[in-house]
């Protein structure tokens, strides 16, 4: 049996037992188990992203060099208890909308056991996760969100929609939110020795974090899936609640009954996220609309018209930032600034079959998305 059919047995297993209602007090042994190992490195090294390296410098051509010998060290230091998490490099991202986002890249290495890691807990708390929140999960993305904040805006008992933002998300999660989170469902202490050692890794010549779920490895996006659980089902059991989505930490919320009972919803919200939590609303980014007004749902603009139809087409300000990426394409800028003709038709192909690929509905994307190209390269040069 493949070191990928073995993972996915024993993760359906894991399922299962989870479902039971079981706690989990002995499944550090499978982190390191040369089949999970070996398909967790095979998957980190698949990705692009295997090709920048860490702190540490090792990349993906050097890991290479002896994979199999790289791997069995990486499952000794597991085993023996010596393994040690590395710092990690950090890169600001600019965001479309301004300011950046601070991502910690952990060493090669370090991404293969927290892969191995994502392996062993997603099967057992992805079964309990609430099927509003879509934000990597598998079989789940901005796809199944999308289709979630049509149903809410389309409902009929929806009188009003809150369109909600956290405010710091990753970085805002508290350690002990997270922990507790795993420790409802696996008591192995060497598990949550190894989570809470990986909560506290930051940048090279930075302290360790007190604070916060560190963007960049893919280990985050489970535990803060994990540590927010119970607020998703807190915001589910809310009387005035009809359905929310979730995606990370953008929320559509649909509130039955009248627009104003919407204020009161949010208040609701906003102090549980403060109290339990300790996590705050971006207020500028926070609205409550009525359905018949234009929401914003992950690049999308919706809203129900006057025969109860959901209209969605993509938004304006996604339309502007494909045109700004193909301008930077064109001329050379940026991350772009070495590339030949031919591999900028090749980028400028790539970029706009991923966005027509994204966006819906398909025919007003793709009618989009030409007239964007066309109107950027008729302008070249003038």
């Amino acid at each position: 049996m493949s070191a990928a059919a073995t993972v996915e047995a024993v993760q359906d297993k894991l399922a299962a037992w989870s479902r039971a209602d079981r706690k989990f007090g002995d499944v550090y042994n499978f982190i390191y188990d040369r089949a999970f190992m070996t398909h967790a490195a095979v998957e980190t090294l698949a990705r692009r992203s295997a090709c920048t390296a860490g702190v540490d410098g090792e990349t993906k051509k050097i890991f290479c060099r002896d994979m199999v010998g790289n791997i069995e060290e990486l499952a000794r230091e597991l085993k023996s208890g010596d393994f040690q998490w590395g710092p990690t490099r950090l890169v600001e991202v600019k965001k479309p909308t301004g300011g950046t986002r601070s991502l910690q890249v952990p060493t090669l290495r370090d991404r293969i056991v927290q892969r191995a890691m994502t392996y062993v807990l997603e099967p057992i708390f992805d079964v309990w996760f609430a099927t509003e929140s879509n934000g990597f999960r598998p079989g789940l993305g901005p796809p199944s969100a999308i289709d979630q904040a049509e149903r809410i805006v389309g409902d009929p008992r929806v009188g009003a929609v809150i369109e909600l933002d956290i405010k710091g998300f990753f970085p805002g999660l508290r350690h002990e939110d997270v922990l507790a989170g795993i420790a409802t469902r696996v008591t192995d202490k060497h598990v949550l020795r190894l989570v809470r050692s990986a909560l506290r890794v930051s940048p090279v010549g930075e302290p360790k974090a007190e604070r916060g779920v560190p963007q960049g490895g893919p280990l985050s996006p489970l535990l803060s899936n994990i540590a927010f659980a119970p607020a998703d089902e807190f915001i589910r059991t809310l009387p005035s609640v009809e359905s929310f989505v979730r995606y990370c930490d953008d929320l559509l919320i649909g509130v039955h009954g009248d627009v104003g009972v919407a204020p009161n919803t949010l208040s609701e919200i906003k102090v549980h996220l403060k109290y339990t939590f300790d996590l705050k609303i971006a207020e500028a980014k926070t609205f409550i609309r009525r359905p018949d007004e234009v929401c914003f749902c992950l690049g999308h603009d919706m809203h129900r018209s006057s025969t109860g139809e959901v209209i969605i087409r993509p938004s304006l300000s996604r339309v502007e930032r494909l045109r700004q990426k193909l301008v930077a394409i064109r001329d050379g800028a940026g991350r772009y600034a070495r590339l030949t003709d031919r591999q900028k038709q090749k980028s400028t192909k790539r970029l706009v079959v991923g966005w027509v690929n994204y966006f819906r509905p398909r025919a007003l994307a793709e009618e989009l998305a030409a007239s964007t190209l066309t109107d950027v390269m008729s302008t070249h040069g003038t």
